[in-house]
């Protein structure tokens, strides 16, 4: 009561509705709010150019409110009058703590909720404590945990599920390692589904088993490409059928490379010219990725792709397309120059990955293979933590082998 003596009851009522907010938020965001007041009574922070009260300020006005659901109620009003994905994080809150069944509210936001995966995370819990029986937020949840690389919050809210999603049991066991469990329970997932969400599921599992290797191993390709023609494209929905055929090109494509067939791989890159047009990104790519892969590496043209593909790795903005090139030209690099190698590996350790996604963790979990590789002094180190990055993005195959060569070494 001190500390707010001096403030109106018109500004006390701004400084419950700001007190109401779980985390800072933009001043933009508050227009309805006059905040002018509580910051010339020192009332606020302003971390990171965002806006909250004092946190002992704060906290006493919560304990003393008399109907703390009407407060939260007139904030979810006034978050809903706000064009903005951010916005519905904090409507989605307030309705809950106004008391309301948020699920459909949240259904129906989804994309803009898990935009950022840590404040969802937390969204999803306070709900799910209200809400107890709201199982498609669970699942929901248990999937961003998933995403997230947090098999115990996982598997803790997949175990409170009335029925089995076998779908996502499946992805928890590929984290925890055990490969035969993840198998079966994606066999139980496809066979219940629909047939377009089979085929998607079935073509997803496919790139994901090219990708659960080590660099400098072949996998089993002949699984992966006996998987892909089984592949229906009828099957699917209108709106999923360019990717796919997108992607099982990409995947064939791959597999030519790496089975250093160059007469496959451009005949693979130029059908899939055929579907966007020589200056697409993506064609681009892939031949720059064959002149790197199955050129001579002591030849003249070996400098030369090494050289186009550190080009294209400077100008390539999205995160993980920049990483994943940028890994590629470290590979090529590791034998003929080791020295160059490293350099490209340092400069990809100053590019921010995103450890909420899965396949941001696989990059990461290359990355500490080649510091491995690179640096032998300290590599069992680097591939013990390679080991465990690579179960947490859900490639138990490239663990499981790694782990063998760390107890060779041993």
């Amino acid at each position: 009561e001190t500390v707010l003596a001096n403030l109106a009851d018109t500004e006390r009522g701004s400084l419950d509705a700001l007190s109401a907010e779980p985390r800072p938020i933009k001043a933009s965001h508050l227009d309805a709010i006059d905040i002018d007041p509580l910051d010339e009574a020192a009332l606020l922070r302003w971390p990171n150019g965002r806006v909250e009260v004092q946190h002992l300020i704060r906290n006493v006005r919560r304990v003393v409110w008399d109907a703390p659901e009407e407060i939260h109620r007139q904030a979810a009003d006034r978050w809903s009058q706000i064009e903005d994905g951010e916005a519905r994080w904090f409507e989605a809150y307030h309705r809950t703590l106004a008391g309301e069944d948020s699920t459909d509210f949240i259904l129906e936001n989804t994309s803009s909720i898990l935009a950022e995966s840590a404040a969802a995370a937390a969204l999803l819990d306070d709900v799910l404590h209200a809400l107890p029986d709201a199982h498609e937020l669970r699942r929901m949840a248990a999937k961003l945990a998933l995403e997230r690389g947090e098999s115990e919050i996982a598997e803790a809210y997949l175990n409170a599920l009335p029925t089995p999603d076998h779908a996502l049991l499946a992805r928890l066991h590929r984290s925890q390692g055990e490969i035969s469990a993840a198998e079966a329970a994606e066999s139980k997932a496809q066979s219940s589904a629909s047939k377009s969400e089979a085929a998607r599921m079935h073509l997803s599992r496919m790139a994901a088993l090219l990708d659960d290797r080590l660099p400098d191993e072949t996998g089993d390709f002949d699984a992966v490409e006996k998987g892909l023609s089984k592949v229906n494209i009828g099957d699917l929905d209108d709106s999923q059928k360019r990717s796919a055929i997108v992607l099982i090109a990409m995947l064939r494509h791959r597999i030519a490379i790496l089975r250093e067939d160059g007469e496959v791989a451009a005949s693979v890159r130029s059908d899939l010219a055929e579907l966007t047009d020589d200056d697409d990104p993506l064609i681009e790519r892939l031949s720059h990725l064959e002149n790197l892969h199955l050129s001579d590496p002591e030849s003249p043209k070996r400098l030369e792709a090494e050289g186009a593909m550190r080009r294209l790795f400077g100008r390539t903005s999205e995160t993980l397309q920049r990483v994943s090139l940028g890994l590629t030209l470290v590979q090529a690099q590791a034998r003929s120059n080791p020295l160059g190698a490293a350099t490209t590996l340092e400069n990809l350790r100053s590019v921010p990955l995103p450890l909420d996604k899965a396949a941001g963790r696989r990059l990461d979990a290359l990355l500490w293979f080649w510091e491995g590789e690179l640096a032998p002094n300290q590599g069992l180190a680097y591939w013990r933590e390679a080991v465990l990055r690579f179960r947490r993005a859900e490639c138990p195959r490239a663990a499981r082998s790694l782990t063998a060569r760390l107890h060779k070494a041993l």
